[in-house]
């Protein structure tokens, strides 16, 4: 499929950069800038921004003698420059935040919009000279180059970020760069089709499809796309039951799947996950220790399966890739189960049809496959389950307790009519206990945190102002009726600076 390719230079913006090409209706990929794409052929190129010195990189001879269009931001107007006989000046006019700038409305990069504009700045290197094949289309307030066009019209240049809400007109300016490059081919409808067609090619040979699902809308989704390009005689659905899980969600992920799926395997590894997980305090060590578990159980399935099992079908999404570091460039902030927490023996080839959209992204196509909205707008549940949502040593007693609490917050939401309004709601059982008096006695207990937050793509979030009365009204259930609760607390941190879940 024609699209649009991204070159990955560290920018904390890249994925951002992806999505907003998308939701203009453009297909596209990440790439690093040592790799080829997989499943695009490259119409256009943008450079994303980095933390380099774009005067120390050699851009690659298909970069600099491509007649495709491209479109360098921030570093990469930086790189294009630099490779073409400019010069990049280190740290002497630094820009970080709102500024002020002037365009050249004449230009295609800029059709439609004023002449002055409020960007977003992220920079401390900043162009100094242009080669005589370039051109200035736009300033700063100190007369400083922030948009330039070689005299092709096909190289562009912005050194700010129009991938970012704060850019005024950013959209557009992507949409004017979108244009020049092609009719759009990106919607829900057509996602299925290229989905489908992908795994198929994945899938070469006559092996199986071993197909983890969890009752969630991602794991659904790539099921059923899985279901659609193979058929159901090439595809094992299993649903492991890890002892981590929320109340009565074994029995509610059955119901729900068995009527948009094929049998469903469901295997009780509840003590063997548990002893596995023993003495493990550490978030890392835990996402790792839990992510090798539910290796170790799809290996026994597969070696008792009477066809060969060759390929794992996951759920994963570009947001797990990002925040587990998952294309070498970008820090490790977490690594979840199913990206960063898996084993170097896999023993299965990894089937994510998903793993560059995000879930805003998934619950459209979900929305195609006829998927209701009890499981296209199901709040996100981590694969290691509540074992991230308790700080400290996971253990039967505290998993109970920290049970017992999210079902009083859950049905307390839905009861209120918040729960559909939030993004991801949960309760997390913290490692300290703290004083409280019950019966006129004067007793330790544990601490529940609750957490509530509204989010697009996971890549950001905001705190849900949840009311006051309201969050008291679930404290004073908790601690009446969770036997060793004596306080609950409200997190009001956003992403960043934290994360979503607490580990």
């Amino acid at each position: 499929m024609l699209g649009i390719v991204i070159i990955d230079y560290g920018s904390q913006y890249t994925a951002l950069i992806a999505r907003r090409i998308r939701e203009l209706g453009y297909c596209s990929e990440v790439i690093l800038p040592s790799e080829s794409p997989t499943y695009v052929e490259p119409c256009a190129y943008i450079l994303s921004g980095g933390p380099g010195f774009a005067g120390d990189v050699k851009l690659s001879k298909e970069l600099t003698e491509s007649p495709k269009p491209i479109l360098g931001i921030c570093y990469g107007m930086q790189l294009l420059i630099a490779n073409d006989g400019g010069t990049i000046t280190s740290g002497d006019q630094r820009s970080f935040g709102e500024e002020k700038i002037t365009i050249d409305k004449k230009r295609k990069i800029f059709a439609g919009l004023p002449a002055s504009l409020s960007v977003w700045m992220s920079h401390a290197d900043h162009v100094s000279e242009l080669s005589d094949d370039w051109q200035v289309i736009a300033r700063d307030s100190r007369r400083g180059a922030v948009g330039v066009i070689d005299k092709s019209g096909k190289r562009c240049g912005l050194q700010f970020h129009p991938e970012v809400s704060q850019t005024e007109h950013g959209t557009r300016i992507l949409q004017n760069f979108c244009r020049s490059v092609g009719k759009k081919n990106w919607q829900p409808v057509d996602q299925v089709e290229f989905l489908v067609n992908r795994i198929k090619q994945q899938m070469t040979g006559d092996g199986l499809v071993l197909q983890a699902v969890s009752g969630g809308v991602d794991s659904t989704v790539a099921t059923l796309l899985t279901l659609k390009a193979l058929g159901k005689e090439r595809v094992r659905c299993v649903f492991i039951d890890n002892g981590l899980l929320r109340s009565d969600e074994v029995k509610g992920v059955r119901t729900n799947l068995s009527r948009y799926l094929p049998e469903v395997v469901v295997l009780d590894c509840q003590d063997y996950f548990l002893q596995k997980l023993s003495a493990i305090v550490d978030p890392e060590e835990k996402r790792k220790t839990i992510g090798q578990a539910f290796i170790d159980k799809f290996k026994e399935f597969a070696n008792s399966s009477e066809q060969k099992i060759t390929h794992l079908g996951q759920g994963t999404l570009y947001a797990d890739v990002i925040e587990s570091g998952g294309y070498g460039i970008t820090a490790t902030i977490k690594s979840h189960h199913n990206v960063g927490g898996l084993p170097d023996d896999l023993g299965f080839v990894l089937l994510e049809p998903l793993r560059f959209l995000f879930k805003d992204e998934v619950r459209a196509i979900g929305k195609v496959l006829g998927l209701p909205e009890e499981i296209l707008q199901r709040q996100p549940f981590p694969g290691p389950g509540l074992a991230v949502r308790i700080l400290g040593e996971v253990t039967a007693e505290r998993l109970l307790i920290l049970r017992q609490a999210d079902k009083i917050y859950r049905l307390a939401l839905h009861k209120h009519g918040f729960y559909q309004q939030i993004w991801q709601s949960f309760c997390v059982l913290l490692p300290t206990a703290s004083t409280g008096v019950m019966g006129d006695r004067r007793v330790r207990g544990a601490t529940i945190a609750l957490r509530a937050v509204t989010s697009k793509d996971a890549m950001t979030a905001r705190v849900f102002p949840l009311p006051a009365n309201f969050l008291m009204l679930v404290a004073d259930q908790i601690t009446s009726q969770v036997e060793g609760v004596t306080r609950v607390v409200y997190d009001l941190t956003s992403k960043p600076p934290a994360t979503i879940e607490w580990e």
